[in-house]
């Protein structure tokens, strides 16, 4: 009876850990859109994350698209080379 009580507890403590890191990436997915928003709003020529800005037309290629994208998934796009170090001065104070 122990084992399978500890079992179960494990169980949930596995699930509490992804819902946990779920829950902190939602957080940070919200606050980086919050971001871009603000973005959009200062400069005109912010067009929105790639994430926005690249989804497939059919789900299945959902995964392609992510591992293309890579490391650029959260990148912001920007309409020109100004525009871009105008954000960063932004972000970065």
């Amino acid at each position: 009876k122990y084992l399978t009580l500890k079992q179960k507890v494990d169980e949930i403590d596995t699930q509490l850990r992804e819902l946990k890191a779920v829950k902190h990436e939602s957080e940070r997915d919200a606050r980086f859109s919050e971001t871009v928003k603000s973005l959009k709003r200062l400069f005109p020529g912010v067009h929105g994350r790639m994430t926005e800005l690249c989804r497939p037309s059919q789900k299945k290629y959902n995964l392609a698209v992510t591992v293309a994208m890579g490391k650029f998934m959260d990148a912001v796009v920007v309409e020109d080379e100004s525009t871009g170090k105008e954000c960063i001065k932004v972000l970065l104070s």
